[in-house]
């Protein structure tokens, strides 16, 4: 444990668990003589230069007193926002509105929206599990259970070698290795059941001879809503979950499957950046990702999440290269508008800053053009990370630095009209091309 500086209040403070670099983090105080305690977290990284945020004046008359009673502990570090969201949960699970023992005076609002409860989904997935082994389930006539609607969790149509597979199974051993197609009773938008998986095992049977029987895993809404109150978010996560990744025979999740569902996960507000929480990534492990592929799967969502949000404007993001000759010519006829005897123009895509940083000081420090004074960046994005990253911090430090390299050179000396000579400092200009264009083909 680090020595700390702390006030007198408190007997100690455990931050076993602050190890490396996180962003954020939750601790919790525990009066010894009353078991009341108080929950926060806090941005930055614990060096007992923060202690808490509480507005609670019995709280806030005990911290601040000679007596020590308080014990701090940290209970979990890492992104802001799944701090935020941890605070939020215990704070919901302890129901602190009412709980005598809190000091805290309400909940507090999440970081994220983040509709699917991993746990929960576990259980019920193992619940259906259970109840397959167990043979709990029944045989139904195939026709009215095809036409239920269903979950429709994959991104693409069925695949036809799979649902051959399946066939050729049936033929030779009837309905004996299929597995349960699951049922969400009631779940519907308008009262009806839906199928929650099943959709190659129904198609195959649809063409099997002599077939017209299937085996259904019936949920009731008692167990869906009054057990387990899974929402929809939560129905399609477990539809994926019972085909996860290198798990089951039947075909497994595929990755745009799962980019679809954290679409629909973004679009109803969730986030999934990676870099800001580890929910989005946690999503994909559940269903059996590893490594690199659950950020990976992300920073693919959020691609299609944008190109959606354009395409529903009617436009796309603009692109300057060779395969869009067009824009490139617009690019040429922005750069010459700048071009006379006094300037000096540079093209540039921002994701290469120091490329252009790099061919702004050649042309500066060229003999050809030491009578030159305004520097004109003329550049584009292409992607819409490429503008975010430029607009959050790139801009302005390629701005600093250009700016400051120029003040560090001598004034540009330039003739006036009847000989006068003049000394003129070198001004710099940032020129962005248009970031989008119509969709309209």
């Amino acid at each position: 444990m680090k020595t700390i500086k702390h006030p007198p209040s408190i007997i100690s403070i455990n931050d076993s668990i602050c190890v490396g670099r996180y962003d954020a983090y939750v601790y919790k105080y525990t009066n010894i003589t009353n078991g009341k305690w108080y929950v926060g977290w806090h941005q930055g990284m614990f060096d007992g230069t923060y202690w808490h945020s509480s507005k609670n004046k019995e709280f806030i008359k005990v911290f601040s007193g000679l007596e020590a009673v308080l014990n701090l502990e940290i209970l979990s570090t890492g992104l802001i926002i799944d701090m935020k969201n941890l605070e939020s949960k215990i704070l919901t699970d302890q129901k602190v509105k009412k709980n005598q023992l809190s000091y805290n005076g309400a909940g507090s609002p999440t970081g994220n929206n983040e509709p699917v409860d991993f746990e929960k989904c576990q259980e019920v997935l193992e619940e259906i599990e259970r109840r397959i082994l167990n043979g709990e389930y029944q045989e139904e006539d195939l026709d009215p259970v095809s036409v239920l609607p269903s979950l429709q969790v994959r991104a693409e149509a069925e695949e036809k070698s799979h649902i051959l597979r399946i066939r050729e199974g049936v033929q030779e051993s009837g309905l004996e290795f299929v597995k349960p197609v699951v049922i969400w009773e009631g779940r519907g938008s308008e009262g009806e059941d839906i199928r929650g998986d099943g959709n190659h095992t129904i198609l195959a049977l649809k063409g099997s001879p002599n077939q017209n029987r299937v085996k259904t895993l019936r949920l009731p809404l008692e167990f869906s809503i009054d057990e387990y109150s899974l929402n929809f978010s939560e129905l399609r996560f477990i539809s994926l979950g019972l085909n996860p990744r290198q798990v089951v025979a039947k075909r497994e999740t595929e990755d745009e499957d799962v980019i679809k569902q954290l679409v629909l996960l973004m679009e109803s507000g969730t986030k999934i950046n990676p870099k800001e929480t580890e929910y989005g990534k946690d999503y994909c492990k559940k269903l059996g990702y590893r490594g690199r592929k659950p950020a990976s799967l992300c920073n693919r969502a959020m691609k299609v999440y944008e190109e959606n949000v354009l395409q529903s404007q009617g436009l796309k993001v603009a692109k300057y290269d060779d395969d869009h000759s067009e824009n490139l010519k617009k690019l040429t006829r922005r750069a010459d508008s700048f071009k006379d005897q006094e300037s000096i123009v540079v093209t540039g895509n921002t994701a290469y800053a120091s490329k252009i940083f790099r061919e702004i000081m050649e042309n500066v420090t060229d003999p050809y053009l030491s009578n030159r004074y305004k520097v004109h960046l003329v550049c584009f994005h292409n992607k819409e990370t490429n503008k975010k990253v430029w607009d959050s911090k790139e801009k302005i430090a390629l701005q600093k630095l250009v700016e400051a390299s120029l003040n560090m050179m001598a004034p540009v000396t330039i003739e006036k009209k009847g000989g006068v000579k003049v000394e003129v400092a070198r001004k710099f200009y940032i020129h962005e091309m248009d970031h989008y264009e119509s969709d309209i083909s």
